[in-house]
């Protein structure tokens, strides 16, 4: 009996236990709630650094000063001399960006080589819709030069076309 009387004192009654149960319902629905909200939001801004890179990318060109590389991409993170000409490898989560530039600091070559396979940008070039990550060598017709350089063990350590447009 005391027991009991002790339960019924802790607890309250009947009405008081369903209200506590009411107050757990409702905080975990807001819970839920809340943590959906800022899911969508850290998605949406995933989403808008992805575009924005794309957007970046799609502006990249030849013959424009490394200056102008430099405002889309920021500073490069590697800067080589290779012959007559400076490399500089811009980096960040997404993808790579070689470019070469001539002593009048002018753009003369440049590649894009994605890092992630969630990053597969859709480039215009020359009439050709690339998928960067996806679309093969062999659909962007006969390469005029090949480069391989063989790694360890005779794998291949890099592979790389020239296409001319």
């Amino acid at each position: 009996m005391i027991k009991s009387e002790f339960i019924k004192q802790l607890i309250g009654g009947p009405s008081d236990f369903g209200i506590g149960w009411v107050i757990i319902l409702i905080s975990s629905v807001i819970t839920v709630l809340v943590a959906s909200i800022n899911f969508l939001k850290w998605l949406n801004q995933k989403i808008q650094i992805k575009q924005n890179w794309l957007r970046k990318i799609s502006l990249l060109a030849l013959g424009t000063p490394i200056d102008y590389f430099k405002t889309l991409l920021g500073n490069p993170t590697f800067i080589n001399r290779v012959g007559n000409y400076d490399e500089l490898i811009f980096i960040n989560y997404y993808f790579y960006v070689q470019a070469l530039i001539d002593k009048s600091k002018k753009v003369i070559l440049y590649s894009v080589t994605n890092r992630t396979k969630r990053f597969n940008p859709i480039l215009n070039l020359a009439g050709f819709k690339i998928s960067l990550g996806k679309t093969k060598f062999f659909e962007v017709g006969e390469p005029e030069k090949i480069f391989v350089h063989p790694g360890n063990h005779g794998s291949i350590s890099t592979y790389s076309e020239i296409h001319y447009y």
